[in-house]
């Protein structure tokens, strides 16, 4: 898994690439030097990168082991720094277990789907940070009740996009791939398609277009 990020620093977009744990590697999309070099990343349980959403000039990726699968990491384009991002605090439960289902940028805010399990509860909360990179802005939008999923394998909840009546679109992966509507107002919703699980998954990614683009 990896991503694509804009070096304003020298007006070059990057790519980056996660195929081990222990480092990744970074390559500089312009016409005289497209090589790939390595990036130590400073983390030593890093088995699973998911997602890869670039907001505010930075990547955003879930990172997970089975020690620690509740963590967000960003890179820098123009640093070339890894660092933590800060997420909401789990619920301070004894029998509350909390893991990161995707990742996603709704009405101009991070996003991210938690997946919970506590005593007999189940279910996804969909959470915003109103203020960016600030802990205590993380925001609950809706719960869904009685879903679950395993980010351990190829399944999660990404935040698609928000409509003005306040309904989300959820890209819903867990043996099979549902593209769904939840209106949080009265908790109901609706299915748009159904894919049958395959040998893998079906991703989506939101991005915003900029003057530059259209010029392109």
């Amino acid at each position: 898994m990896g991503g694509l990020c804009f070096d304003s620093s020298k007006n070059i977009y990057k790519a980056v690439m996660f195929p081990l744990e222990k480092f990744v590697m970074v390559a500089s999309l312009k016409e005289d030097d497209k090589t790939w070099r390595r990036v130590d990343l400073p983390y030593d349980d890093v088995p699973s990168v998911k997602d890869g959403i670039t907001f505010h000039g930075r990547l955003h990726c879930r990172i997970y082991s089975y020690e620690n699968p509740y963590r967000v990491i960003t890179f820098d384009p123009i640093s070339e720094n890894f660092d933590l991002f800060p997420i909401p605090e789990p619920p301070k439960h004894k029998h509350f277990n909390c893991e990161i289902g995707g990742l996603g940028v709704l009405d101009d805010c991070l996003c991210m789907s938690r997946g919970f399990i506590c005593d007999y509860d189940y279910g996804i909360e969909i959470l915003v940070m109103k203020e960016y990179g600030v802990k205590k802005s993380w925001t609950s939008l809706f719960f869904i009740k009685n879903r679950c999923f395993d980010p351990h394998g190829e399944f999660a909840v990404l935040p698609i996009t928000a409509a003005d009546n306040g309904e989300v679109a959820l890209l819903i992966n867990a043996h099979k791939t549902e593209l769904v509507i939840c209106n949080p107002k009265n908790d109901k919703m609706r299915k748009l398609f159904l894919v049958e699980y395959m040998s893998g998954c079906i991703s989506a990614f939101t991005y915003t277009l900029n003057l530059k683009d259209t010029l392109l």
